[in-house]
């Protein structure tokens, strides 16, 4: 149920629904802020804060309506007269100011939510303090607001009830959380002056301080709160969860009524093509991508094509190969609890030309389907002539290379398949840093602007935590490993064909 007919709906029956409804409350009594269908994320951010857990701290990608949800929140908390004391905690005061202009907007111009709850403005009626009288009850409500680095957030008190319910709406921003200093500054203060100002649980059972916020640091309030077990830490970034880690453009926008999926995707290509897509990552995504805990620098990309870096070097004066990265078929235990097509299997063409290596081309693709890597194998292979191609060597990997030969027999064209991994003891995230670190860093890998995938993993790829998926990053890595110590050594481990069989491996295609 979404906006209800007020005229031909019992009133005293959407209260009744609303009070366990916050989407049918908040569309009802705050249509106009509530104008479009609300994401199964804020449903779900409903459920932790309607719940009884006293601090909750959420993530929640910037200009996805933190402060509407909050104040529509509070409105709640008014009307079902849960609060007494309501303090607003902004990056500044001004920023609270209008969150209590909003709210005594709702009491003097909204009828429906202001005569059905019986609520009038008391004195004082300003924008930095506010009394509420609730007819139903007979009693005040008090809401005021302070600046997060203002020393009048301790001891507030009015009619002798402390705040039991603190709201910090996105309370850092570039300015108050670019240093350690000022990020620590506000950390004792969230856990200091606000928490302890919060009324305790015996005088009003469902105090509570909430906190939602866009990430800026690792060590910020929001991250010192997630380790914090006693708060109760969610994320919401811009992208549905089931989708949030595959490719781009497999990705699907968490809001799509308020942000089309389209336009988030555009908008992720246009950060990457600014080389600014840490921003992107923080901002929408809610995920840090800090130069401290990343395994290599932006800047050390280079890109080729037009306009760039380096033009892309004839295809005749390189050297080229096709690293595939497979996803073995789902386990019998995976496939009885449903869990098929979680992993992503990866291709990647590299090229190296007068010692600098270009990826030339990567696609990826969910779930086990060997049609579809026999012909991407194919396709790659005559688009861009490889002379060798590279398959991990684990168990299901060599039923691939099997599979690839019987391929190549049927239509005639042979290309030499050389295992990799065997033996190797090293991590991957080891074998990561051992093919990217030397090249990257002497500013010798270059990559096109439109392979959004690649370039998320490299600026994503941490030895501290891992982020998603690097399939991709993975394949590039073992290609430049291939390519700088030689990438023309013929394997003698590589396909058990007769001689006559193999043709020149310079001409893939086994023309005669």
């Amino acid at each position: 149920m979404t906006i209800v007919e007020k005229s031909k709906v019992d009133i005293a029956e959407i209260v009744a629904l609303g009070a366990i409804d916050s989407s049918l409350f908040y569309s009802t009594f705050f249509s106009k802020t509530a104008r479009q269908a609300a994401p199964p994320m804020h449903k779900e951010i409903d459920g932790v804060l309607d719940g009884t857990d006293r601090l909750v701290n959420i993530l929640m990608s910037r200009g996805w309506a933190k402060t509407s949800k909050l104040r529509m929140y509070a409105g709640k908390r008014i009307a079902y007269n849960i609060s007494k004391t309501i303090l607003f905690v902004g990056a500044s005061e001004k920023h609270t100011r209008r969150s209590i202009r909003w709210i005594r907007n709702q009491i003097d111009r909204n009828k429906l939510f202001a005569e059905t709850f019986q609520l009038s403005a008391g004195t004082p009626w300003t924008d930095e303090e506010a009394e509420i009288r609730h007819g139903i009850d007979g009693n005040s409500i008090w809401i005021t607001g302070v600046g997060v680095t203002s020393s009048s957030g301790r001891g507030i008190n009015f009619d002798d009830f402390r705040p039991d319910l603190i709201i910090l709406d996105d309370v850092m921003n570039d300015e108050n959380s670019a240093s350690k200093e000022a990020r620590e500054k506000i950390i004792n203060l969230v856990f200091g002056a606000f928490m302890e100002s919060l009324a305790p649980r015996s005088e009003a059972p469902f105090a509570k301080m909430v906190m939602l916020n866009t990430p800026q640091d690792y060590n910020d309030i929001s991250q010192m709160a997630f380790k914090d077990k006693t708060f109760v830490s969610r994320r919401f970034g811009c992208w549905t969860r089931e989708t949030e880690n595959a490719p781009l453009e497999a990705r699907v926008s968490a809001w799509p009524e308020r942000i089309p999926t389209e336009e988030l995707q555009d908008e992720y290509r246009a950060a990457a093509a600014r080389n600014r897509l840490s921003i992107f990552i923080r901002e929408k995504e809610c995920k840090l991508t800090s130069p401290e805990n990343s395994a290599f620098k932006n800047e050390w990309l280079r890109y080729f094509g037009e306009g760039e870096d380096h033009s892309e070097p004839a295809l005749e004066e390189m050297w080229t190969i096709l690293v595939i990265d497979p996803v073995p078929p789902p386990t019998e235990i995976a496939l009885q609890k449903g869990i098929v097509d979680s992993d992503y299997e990866a291709m990647s063409v590299l090229g190296k030309y007068k010692g600098k290596i270009f990826v030339l081309d990567t696609i990826s693709h969910r779930g086990h389907d060997p049609n579809w890597t026999a012909n991407e194998f194919f396709r790659l292979a005559q688009k861009w002539r490889i002379r060798k191609a590279l398959v991990e060597s684990v168990v299901y990997q060599r039923t691939l290379v099997w599979y690839l030969r019987e391929q190549m027999r049927k239509q005639g064209r042979y290309i030499l398949l050389e295992p990799f991994g065997e033996g190797d003891k090293r991590s991957k995230t080891q074998k990561i840093l051992d093919g990217i670190t030397g090249v990257a860093s002497n500013n010798q890998l270059y990559v096109r602007r439109d392979q959004h995938d690649l370039i998320s993993q490299y600026t994503n790829f941490s030895v501290v935590r891992k982020i998603g998926h690097d399939d991709v990053l993975e394949t590039v890595a073992v290609g430049c490993t291939e390519l700088l110590n030689g990438g023309m050594n013929v394997s003698d481990t590589v396909l058990e064909l007769e001689e006559d069989q193999y043709q020149d491996l310079d001409d893939y295609r086994g023309a005669p």
